[in-house]
């Protein structure tokens, strides 16, 4: 299980956000799929179609619904929506970026269940309000296994005026496992900006043991990614 460390900030912001139909509640751990939130708990617990009520039955067997394979989780149950998704065979990279997950969400229309919301997409924590942030090993500083310090460069996905985001980088969570840390690192939004592209920022996050051999994830994705070092894309 996670250890979360999330400012007080972040928690107003994740209990104070407006949840879809069947969205989380309070600070549990999340993931939003194409506006579908995740509990991080529902895909642990991979509760298969066979655990569908009858109405939820009838939802998945509709003509327009993709086949029901066990491969698909239930996210939610109930007689005016049904929520499920299910993890990719092969990760697509055609959008530009990594999509590993498809959504489905069937809601009665006109006395008959359709799809309100079937697409793929790539499942990231839920920050709460923080902006996304694409993070990457600052290859200026290697990592040293006997260093407590991990110098990652972070790139804001918003539009940000072409600028760094200095002082608007925000470490959400870090959990330090045995063979692994686990990281999400999100940014401060800066509001209305014009969309150059954006330089990657220097930020450092602090450790409480030593990094010794311990890989480094980003896990602000589900399944978390290892981090790689930064290079240019121009």
């Amino acid at each position: 299980m996670r250890r979360l460390a999330i400012s007080a900030a972040l928690l107003l912001l994740l209990s104070g956000c407006a949840a879809a139909p069947g969205g989380p509640a309070g600070d549990e751990a999340a993931y939003d799929c194409g506006g579908v939130f995740v509990l991080e708990r529902l895909l642990e617990e991979a509760a298969g179609p066979g655990t569908l009520s009858a109405s939820g039955r009838e939802a998945v067997r509709s003509p327009e619904a993709p086949e029901m394979g066990d491969d698909w989780i239930v996210l939610l149950d109930e007689p005016q929506r049904v929520e499920l998704v299910r993890e990719l065979a092969q990760t697509d990279r055609s959008t530009g970026d990594l999509r590993t997950h498809e959504v489905l969400v069937l809601e009665p229309l006109n006395g008959a269940w359709m799809p309100t919301n079937s697409s793929f997409c790539a499942m990231r924590f839920d920050l709460g309000g923080l902006g996304e942030a694409g993070v990457a090993l600052d290859p200026a500083h290697p990592f040293d296994p006997a260093s407590d310090e991990l110098h990652l460069l972070v790139t804001e996905q918003a539009c940000a005026n072409g600028e760094p985001a200095d002082g608007r980088v925000r470490t959400v969570f870090v959990d330090e496992q045995r063979s692994q840390v686990l990281l999400t690192v999100a940014v401060e939004p800066l509001g209305t900006a014009s969309c150059p592209g954006n330089p990657p920022t220097e930020h450092v996050v602090r450790l409480e043991a030593p990094l010794g051999d311990r890989a480094v994830l980003d896990g602000s994705r589900y399944p978390a990614l290892e981090l790689e070092a930064w290079t240019p894309s121009f």
